[in-house]
């Protein structure tokens, strides 16, 4: 039982960390797609 009290922060913090490499690739994607929204919104 202690032995999961110390994994599941670990755990977590992995899974987080995961969650951003996964989001890496996308982020120039998100960069130029609000860049095209803000153009928009312009005229």
């Amino acid at each position: 039982m202690a032995d999961n009290q110390v994994h599941e922060p670990y755990n977590i913090f992995y899974f987080l960390a995961f969650l951003v490499v996964l989001a890496l690739p996308t982020l120039p994607a998100i960069l130029t797609w609000l860049r095209v929204v803000n153009d928009y919104a312009r005229f």
